[in-house]
């Protein structure tokens, strides 16, 4: 499979963390489930070639063309069925319920068909990306949409965003000091963090320390557990396979062992610290 991310414009820095593009063919007939790893950031995907199959709760069910995929607080058990042409938007926490017309702890570990979302997406985009040609137009395809909702909706609560980054950065971890710096209550802050990720500052902060694991672990070289841990900032090992296993869904070594060629593609190559891995250059936009 080929992966690869672009960064968004300047108009759309803040909104949309990264675009990214995935090309290639299933591993082949019957092959096994992958895990989509929770990061904290809702994606948009679209399908351009065979859909995707999607397993939950021992039910497996194909997959939309277009997609809305929220926030997930543990991993998603995806598996191609063929052909792979895929485009997709991964938005960053906080100012993207305004995008998308609903507030974020509705989506929360869903995944919708965007024509169900909201009337701002009624318009099919399938046709004009799967018209465009390469990366650079499909890319300028969504950009356009994208930057005119971004205008509608505005930026976003600043001190949302501010608490947002501190928190994926790994800066602050605790409530009532996240609260002090944003300057709102500890009270206010979750009802902000709710609406705008999903999620509580306490479990997000655990997504982007979970993804730190998964980018430490997918560096080549042997993996030292209680090392890492320490790294990470857990308590201890036991703490960390803890964490593990509620967000991948399977104990460390388990991961390690498994095939990996969709999952390692969502893993957050820089931490949790919002920059992105490019597989060539940024398409000019």
């Amino acid at each position: 499979m080929r992966y690869r991310e672009y960064p968004p414009s300047e108009a759309l820095r803040g909104v949309v963390h990264r675009f990214w593009t995935l090309r290639g063919d299933a591993p082949g007939p019957g092959s096994d489930f992958q895990r989509a790893m929770p990061d904290g950031r809702p994606e948009l995907v679209f399908n351009l070639a065979d859909r995707f199959e999607s397993r939950r709760h021992g039910t497996t069910e194909r997959q939309p063309a277009a997609l809305v995929v929220g926030p997930t607080t543990t991993a998603l058990a995806l598996r191609p069925t063929g052909r792979i042409d895929i485009v997709g938007v991964r938005l960053v926490p906080g100012p993207w319920p305004g995008l998308l017309g609903m507030r974020a702890d509705e989506l929360l570990d869903r995944a919708l068909a965007l024509s169900d979302l909201s009337p701002r997406w009624r318009e099919d985009l399938l046709e004009p990306l799967a018209d465009a040609a390469g990366d650079r137009a499909r890319i300028a395809v969504l950009e356009r949409r994208l930057v005119r909702l971004a205008a509608r909706s505005g930026p976003g609560d600043p001190r949302l965003r501010r608490a947002v980054d501190l928190t994926l950065r790994g800066t602050v971890r605790r409530v009532g000091r996240l609260a002090e710096l944003s300057g709102v209550s500890e009270r206010q802050l979750i009802r902000l963090f709710r609406e705008g990720t999903g999620m509580t500052p306490g479990l997000l902060g655990r997504v982007a320390r979970f993804q730190g694991v998964l980018g430490a672990v997918e560096r080549p070289g042997p993996v030292r557990w209680s090392r890492l841990a320490h790294q990470q900032g857990y308590c201890d090992q036991a703490h960390l396979c803890r964490d593990f296993r509620r967000f991948a869904g399977l104990a460390p070594r388990r991961y390690l062992a498994a095939y990996r060629e969709v999952t390692r593609h969502f893993v957050e190559a820089s931490s949790g610290h919002g920059g992105f891995v490019q597989d060539g250059p940024a398409p000019p936009l």
